[in-house]
Formats: C-alpha cells, sequence, structure tokens
C-alpha cells in the first residue's frame, strides 16, 4: 500500500503549478490587473473555484481550507484584522508625517485614493462610488483565494509532513514566488518607467521580503487562531487601506515601497508576540491534558491487569458443575489448595496449619451436607454475599478444622432438637377453658405464626442463598484475596 504522506508534497506542488498556470494566463493575456478590477480579477475568481473543485473530487471537509463556521472565530478574525493593520498603518503613516515635516513639508498630502479611482477621470460611466465598491470586492477575492489555498490548503497539508515552522517557511517562499510572473510580465511590457527600471534589483528585494514577510505572518495567524478567517480579514484590510491611504505620492515606487513594508514588519511583531503568548497557553493545556490522559491511561492498563490477574486466579479454581460426582476428600483438596494459594500472598511466612487424618473429621459428615455446601461454593454470584457476610474469619481457612467443627455443631443441633421433642412428648398437655388464658408458651411457641403460603420456585432460590450466604462467611478470606488482585 502507498504511504499517503509520500504523495504530500507533490500533490501541493502539482496543485500550486496549476495555480501559477491560472494566474499567469490572466497576466499575460488578460490583464485584469490593469483594468479597473484590478489585482488579476479572473485568475483569482477560477483558482478559488479550481481548489473547490479539487476538494470535491477528493472528497474532503472544506476546514482543509482552514474554512470555520463558528461565528466567534470569524467575530474575533475580523477585529484582528482591523487590529493587526490599522495600529501599524497608524504608526508608519505618524513616523512619516513627522519626518516630512521636518524634511519637505510641500510632500505631506494626506489621501483616500484607491488604485481603481484613476479609471473614473478616463471613463463617464464609472463613479467613484462604483470604482471604490469594484476595488473592495476584487480585493476581497484576491484575499480569500489566497489565504484558503496557502495558509488553508497548503499549510495543512505541510504539516502533516514536517513541522509547523518548515512548513510554514516554505508555504511563505511559494507564496513570495508566486510575484514572479507579475514582475516578470512588468519588466518584459515596459510597464515601469525610466526612473523605476533603474530600481530593480531594490523592487525585487523589496517583494522577496514584503512577500515572505507576509506569508510567515499570515501562517502564525491561522496557526494561531485555528482558522484562516482572522488571515483573511488582515489581508484585505492591508490591501485595501495600504493602498488606498497614504500622506506621500504612491507613485514615487521607492517610499510607497518602504511605507507598505514597514506596516507588514510592525504588524509582524504583534503577531509574533500574541503568537508566543498564545502557544505558551496552548502548551501550558497541552501539558494539563496529557497529564490527565496519561493518568487516565494508567489507570485503564491498572484495571485491565487487575482483570487479568482476577481471570486468571478464578481459572485456578475449579467450577463445580456436577456436584454429585464430588466426595468429601476432593471437597478437602479444592479447599487446601485454595487455602494455599491465599497464603503465598498474604501469609507466605506464617506456619502451615496441622491437618488432622481425614478418617476422624469426614465420619460425622453427610455426602449432602457437603455438596450444599459446594454448590453454594460455586455459584457465580457468590462475591456479592461478602459484604453482608457477618463475621469474616481473616485467619487461614482450615478445611480439617471446619469439617470437624461442623459435625460437632451438626450433632449439637440434632441434640437439642431431641431433647426438645422429649419433653413435648412427656409433658401433660392440659385442656383450658375458652374464657381462660392459654397456657405459657416456649421462646419457640411465643414467635408469631408465619403465614404458610402454597410452595413456589422461590423457596428453593432462598434456600440456596442461605446456603450461599453461610458458605461466604467461610471463604471470606479467599473472596477478600481475589478482591485485592482485582
Amino acid at each position: 500500500m502507498s504511504n499517503p504522506k509520500g504523495r504530500t508534497i507533490p500533490e501541493v506542488l502539482n496543485t500550486y503549478l496549476l495555480m501559477l498556470i491560472i494566474y499567469s494566463l490572466d497576466l499575460f493575456l488578460f490583464q485584469s490587473d490593469r483594468s479597473v478590477l484590478g489585482d488579476n480579477f479572473y485568475s483569482r475568481f477560477v483558482c478559488i473555484a479550481v481548489l473547490f473543485i479539487i476538494i470535491w473530487i477528493k472528497k474532503a471537509s472544506i476546514s482543509t481550507l482552514g474554512i470555520t463556521r463558528d461565528k466567534r472565530k470569524i467575530f474575533s478574525g475580523f477585529i484582528q484584522g482591523i487590529f493587526f493593520t490599522a495600529i501599524p498603518l497608524i504608526i508608519v503613516t505618524a513616523v512619516e508625517c513627522i519626518y516630512f515635516s521636518v524634511t519637505d513639508t510641500t510632500a505631506i498630502s494626506l489621501k483616500f485614493n484607491p488604485p481603481s479611482m484613476k479609471f473614473v477621470y478616463s471613463s463617464e460611466n464609472l463613479t467613484p462610488f462604483i470604482a471604490v465598491l469594484i476595488y473592495i470586492i476584487s480585493t476581497a477575492i484576491s484575499s480569500v483565494f489566497k489565504e484558503f489555498f496557502f495558509r488553508g490548503y497548503t499549510l495543512k497539508k505541510l504539516k502533516t509532513v514536517m513541522d509547523f515552522n518548515s512548513a510554514n517557511l516554505i508555504q511563505s517562499l511559494l507564496y513570495m514566488m508566486m510575484t514572479a510572473p507579475y514582475l516578470l510580465r512588468n519588466f518584459i511590457f515596459h510597464y515601469y518607467d525610466a526612473a523605476t527600471t533603474q530600481l530593480i534589483v531594490f523592487i525585487i528585494i523589496f517583494y522577496i521580503v514584503h512577500e515572505t514577510v507576509a506569508g510567515i505572518k499570515w501562517g502564525l495567524m491561522t496557526r494561531l487562531t485555528g482558522s484562516t478567517a482572522a488571515a483573511v480579514f488582515d489581508h484585505f484590510f492591508y490591501v485595501f487601506l495600504a493602498n488606498s491611504i497614504y500622506i506621500t505620492d504612491r507613485y514615487v515606487t521607492w517610499t510607497f515601497m518602504i511605507h507598505t513594508l514597514a506596516i507588514q514588519l510592525i504588524s509582524l511583531g504583534m503577531v509574533y508576540a500574541f503568537y508566543r503568548r498564545g502557544m505558551k497557553k496552548v502548551e501550558a493545556e497541552k501539558a494539563v491534558e496529557a497529564a490527565k490522559l496519561a493518568e487516565e491511561q494508567a489507570r485503564i492498563e491498572n484495571e485491565k491487569r487487575k482483570r487479568e490477574e482476577s481471570r486468571r486466579h478464578s481459572e485456578k479454581l475449579p467450577e463445580i458443575g456436577d456436584i454429585e460426582a464430588i466426595s468429601p476428600n476432593q471437597f478437602k483438596q479444592i479447599s487446601r489448595s485454595a487455602n494455599r494459594r491465599k497464603s503465598e500472598h498474604r501469609h507466605a511466612h506464617k506456619p502451615q496449619a496441622v491437618n488432622i487424618p481425614v478418617e476422624e473429621t469426614v465420619k460425622d459428615l453427610a455426602e449432602g451436607d457437603i455438596d450444599s455446601f459446594l454448590e453454594s461454593y460455586s455459584h457465580p454470584n457468590r462475591e456479592k454475599l461478602s459484604s453482608a457476610a457477618p463475621g469474616r474469619i481473616t485467619e487461614d481457612f482450615d478445611p480439617d478444622k471446619f469439617l470437624e467443627n461442623y459435625g460437632k455443631v451438626q450433632k449439637k443441633q440434632e441434640q437439642i432438637k431431641r431433647e426438645k421433642q422429649s419433653q413435648n412428648y412427656t409433658k401433660p398437655i392440659k385442656e383450658a377453658p375458652p374464657t381462660e388464658k392459654e397456657p405459657d408458651k416456649t421462646p419457640e411457641e411465643k414467635a408469631p405464626e408465619k403465614i404458610t403460603e402454597p410452595p413456589t420456585e422461590a423457596k428453593p432460590a432462598e434456600e440456596k442463598a442461605k446456603a450461599r450466604f453461610r458458605f461466604k462467611d467461610i471463604f471470606e478470606v479467599d473472596a477478600s484475596e481475589s478482591n485485592e488482585l482485582i
């Protein structure tokens, strides 16, 4: 199977070349940038359509372009776009006013003159309002395309194969190289005057630095905000205001270039300061989330390990399915095995109990009694009785002692039962008159009579529950050990 990451860079370069070809066709053939539309409106519009077609063919999400539907991000991006453009523009304009007020006061001429305004004087049907509106639409289309493609599509693709800083630098260099056809066209067709042509080296250096700085800044804004909304608004306000508001003649090339480059450098410094602050906060939040995730993973691994140990422990204890096939000696063997495993964990150095011969303990027990306890022991829900079992045994369970004591208790109960039956048999029965009080009753006879109900299927279940409860009291130590392992 091919590696998707290995196709990322060729895919980005192929898409970039396609956009460059469309842009170059507009520059050399249609030249919409030299019309009232400005900034190659045709190519920008076609490139946006092609970009969405590529996303549709690959069945990718529009978030690949950095588009967000979060209204809060869109509003915050609008505010950031105004802030990071207006503040540098005010600073640069104030410095220029101070400089020219000292050197040449006649050069100061504050104007609002978008590039499309020059077509108002050469066309009878074009009003200033329509010219400004056309320039706003053209600038908005250009800003949307550049940010969607470079800071959305290209930057996101490159981040999958390299770190953010490298990806941001590469996309900014690709963005800078997009101006090469524009400069080449202007010099080939002599669109620059003689004075401007003499500054060819200065112009090339300006575009290299300016476009690279702008691309890096908008990449940082995209990562900081999580979408291209802030970069789109900042790009739009910068291009529109920097090309429309100035205090000197914008056609003096070197002053206009220094003006725009100064705005971008100041704006980059402000964005980088906010970016560093935001990244520290993000890193702190990521550290907290990573600690919580590590703690949760450790808890899950611990529970998984305990469940595995519990499963292994339960596999060592044989399930008793055929009660009739279990003999007293087998019961003793199972008890000793469970007791030995428990002792290895909790009483490794405790001396073993002395075993009592089998013939001295088993002779008082019946097979049915042992089988009832074995049935309760093998019940799958016997752990639920641990919290309700009174008189938990904390010492090691000795099967021999249990069998011996159980036999003694059974004999004692049978003896008490026979004595009561003999007393009831020898005691004379007197018939009391209807009006006299009934004779005194024994404590057993004073107990309230229980309403007898017809036998149902619930009684055997109740008897089994009682049997399980008694046997649980005896094996409480083993159950607690199993809980500790879990």
